[in-house]
């Protein structure tokens, strides 16, 4: 199957693009299956019949989903959860929420004066768990945004 890109940058690319070649926006050869999901996981690309092929329709084709399909799924899920939101809310409600934030100094010298775990306490206050110095380290710094 050939395919068009119809993504607006795209559209009338002309080129090499995963190894294919493309003119004005329209594969040059014929695709394997293979290649339109590859493509159409990257970009939107149409068939020339105008049909959107690609990975992610693939799998909505095989899941055999439809608009009033996951209409009737989406209100049970959110049905399932409004029951359970007690319980959901008191159990993130006991999770602390960390206010003080380290550099990544401070976290060294508290793996120098208390080891292990010293870093394991200020991890659980992330909800990180690890099995390294650097690890830890690593990862609480990472929770942070550094």
């Amino acid at each position: 199957m050939k395919v068009r890109i119809v993504e607006p940058s795209l559209t009338t690319y002309t080129g090499l693009l995963y190894q294919i070649n493309f003119t004005n926006g329209v594969s040059d050869r014929e695709l394997t299956s293979q290649e339109v999901s590859m493509i159409g996981a990257a970009m939107r690309v149409v068939s020339l019949e105008g049909n959107q092929v690609g990975a992610a329709v693939d799998h909505i084709n095989a899941k055999n989903m439809t608009v009033a399909r996951a209409t009737v799924q989406n209100d049970a899920f959110a049905e399932s959860v409004s029951k359970g939101t007690e319980s959901v809310v008191a159990k993130t409600a006991t999770k602390p929420i960390p206010t003080e934030r380290y550099t990544h100094d401070q976290l060294a010298d508290i793996a120098d004066k208390e080891g292990i775990a010293g870093l394991r306490l200020v991890g659980d206050s992330f909800g990180i768990k690890g099995r390294s110095i650097n690890e830890l380290i690593r990862e609480i710094m990472a929770a942070q945004g550094e």
